[in-house]
């Protein structure tokens, strides 16, 4: 099963953006997150819900970097190995799952939180729209493509099997 050229060249340049400027952010705010909470851990007000808040945040930024790293690996990895191999295939489909996920729940906290949305304005819309759009329109691809199953002949298979 092999994908057009213009399909897979499409799909990087689509989640080009989201690599160069939301990959390395998510990235170095997970580090800073994680040496704030060893830090403020020590302190005598730090509580369980300040601490509750702090690894929500963390998560969200992980969430994001597994779904990118993820998107990568299903575009990169050649298709006999993620799609014919099991575990390679379940793996990149929960990280694309999760970087869904968090897309989604940032998109819908930006549009409920009042704060959030007015803060933004339609600028930071378009840009927050940008990045994720793509990203998002692939991650669709792959799971269609990565809940398709190819049996040793090469021919497909339901999802169900």
């Amino acid at each position: 099963m092999i994908r057009p050229t213009w399909i897979r060249n499409a799909e990087i340049i689509s989640i080009l953006p989201a690599t160069i400027l939301l990959l390395p952010m998510a990235g170095f705010a997970a580090l800073g997150m994680i040496f704030a909470i060893a830090q403020d851990s020590s302190t005598s007000w730090f509580t369980l819900d300040a601490l509750l808040q702090m690894l929500k945040v963390l998560g969200l930024f992980l969430c994001g970097f597994i779904g990118i790293i993820s998107l990568w690996l299903a575009l990169i990895l050649p298709s006999r190995i993620v799609i014919s191999r099991t575990i390679p295939r379940l793996s990149i489909f929960v990280g694309v799952l999760i970087g869904v996920a968090d897309a989604l729940y940032w998109l819908w906290t930006m549009a409920h939180d009042r704060s959030v949305g007015r803060s933004l304005g339609s600028s930071g819309w378009a840009v927050w729209l940008t990045l994720l759009i793509g990203p998002l329109v692939v991650s669709i691809h792959q799971i269609m493509r990565l809940t398709r199953t190819v049996n040793r002949a090469g021919t497909k298979l339901s999802a169900a099997n």
